[in-house]
């Protein structure tokens, strides 16, 4: 499997195999209108109410009886409120003698009663009235299959009388973080030892993708006790994600496990050096194993998870905004396989842009602190199959993660 030279996996690559064998779930649930921002309906939904119930308004002035100006403007020096005219309000209904509007902004009350209204004005019946169903009519189409829902829909809604829809199942996602190294937050960091941080991670950036996270207890290196974890977390989710595991050697049970259980679609995709990220489809549901470290964990989450939680809500691939850069650095490929390099982004003095690579992928041995420049990263790139050197100088695409107002 090859990636997308001009892009990431998710785009003609890796991802689509996946897509192709996976038959995703059509999971629906019944909630209310009020606490579906951020869902996807999961069917169409049509109004069951009209709006405006009767006529009205369209604009703040009074209303008149058109009839009465069927040869021009009358004498109103002595009309009366409530008699010859009744003030009509934006959106509000009016007595049924009155059947139109005349702005405000055209009459003029005098201070003996009575009102003057500008010459220029026409007035005809319907002038400034919003019809019944006007908005929104019984049975008129208001949010359709697989929309994502935002507060304006849900206004709409409620206009259309929907107090209650049904909207896709949020993802269950379970987690599971491995290794003999990790510890727990509180306990004393000693020679050897990391604390798990990536299970707190996973579970808000999960959240923030819309779906729904079961974090699971960490796990030794120890293949009994992985199979378990997994057969776990196969019962009680929709996706599992596996982290830890990936390294080339003896740790690589990730690799074994994955075989064990059923199909690896995905292992071609390097997060960080030596460090693959594999995906299988297990009892059709998407195991993606992801390496330990910090960074190659929220590379794995920005191309992967965060595509296979898309496609579960039936939502289209964002497509990156790309722009041409100037190596600033010699770039090798620390894998055969594609690498997802990232790379600060900056304009020179004549204006150009210019990419610096942000992690080893220049050959060094150590970066310095790597991991936290690369989540502040401003694109990414992937290499080519087979590994690939750059020169200093050289102009590549790249993808933005931010935006182009980003760019200083």
């Amino acid at each position: 499997m090859q990636a997308d030279k001009t892009g990431l996996p998710d785009r003609g690559g890796e991802l689509h195999v996946l897509f192709a064998a996976w038959r995703v779930p059509e999971c629906a649930e019944e909630i209310p209108a009020v606490a579906a921002a951020g869902r996807v309906a999961a069917r169409d939904v049509f109004s069951v109410s009209v709006m405006p119930v009767v006529r009205a308004s369209v604009l703040d002035g009074i209303a008149v009886d058109a009839a009465r100006f069927a040869n021009g403007i009358p004498d109103t020096a002595g009309w009366e409120p409530g008699t010859d005219y009744v003030f009509a309000d934006t959106g509000d209904d009016f007595d049924d003698a009155f059947n139109a509007v005349i702005r405000l902004e055209d009459v003029e009350f005098t201070g003996t009663g009575g009102l003057r209204i500008a010459p220029r004005v026409r007035v005809w019946a319907g002038k400034n009235v919003r019809a019944s169903g006007d908005l929104i009519r019984s049975g008129d189409l208001l949010v359709r299959q697989y929309r994502l829902l935002t507060p304006k829909d849900l206004a709409w809604l409620l206009s259309g009388g929907v107090d209650r829809l049904h909207v896709l199942r949020k993802p269950r996602v379970a987690v599971i973080p491995s290794g003999n190294e990790l510890i727990p937050f509180g306990m004393p960091l000693t020679r050897g030892k990391y604390i798990e941080t990536n299970s707190l991670f996973l579970r808000e950036s999960l959240k923030n993708l819309g779906a729904d996270p079961i974090c699971l207890p960490m796990v030794k290196d120890d293949f009994p006790a992985l199979k378990a974890a997994l057969d776990e977390a196969l019962g009680r989710a929709d996706i599992v994600v596996l982290t830890g595991g990936t390294a080339r050697g003896q740790k690589d049970r990730g690799r074994r496990l994955l075989h064990e259980y059923g199909e690896t679609l995905c292992r071609d995709m390097t997060a960080l050096r030596d460090r693959p990220v594999r995906i299988a489809l297990i009892a059709d549901k998407p195991v993606i194993n992801l390496p330990g470290p910090p960074e190659a964990l929220y590379r794995g989450l920005e191309w992967c998870i965060s595509g296979v939680i898309r496609h579960f809500l039936r939502q289209p691939q964002p497509q990156p905004q790309k722009v041409k850069a100037a190596l600033t650095a010699d770039v090798r490929a620390p894998d055969p396989a594609p690498s997802l390099l990232k790379l600060e982004i900056t304009r020179n003095g004549d204006g150009r842009l210019e990419a610096t690579p942000l992690d080893m992928s220049t050959g060094m041995e150590d970066s310095g602190g790597s991991a936290w420049r690369l989540i502040g990263a401003k694109a990414r790139y992937m290499t080519s199959p087979g590994g690939e050197c750059l020169s200093k100088g050289s102009e590549i695409e790249v993808e933005l993660l931010h935006g182009a107002d980003y760019i200083i």
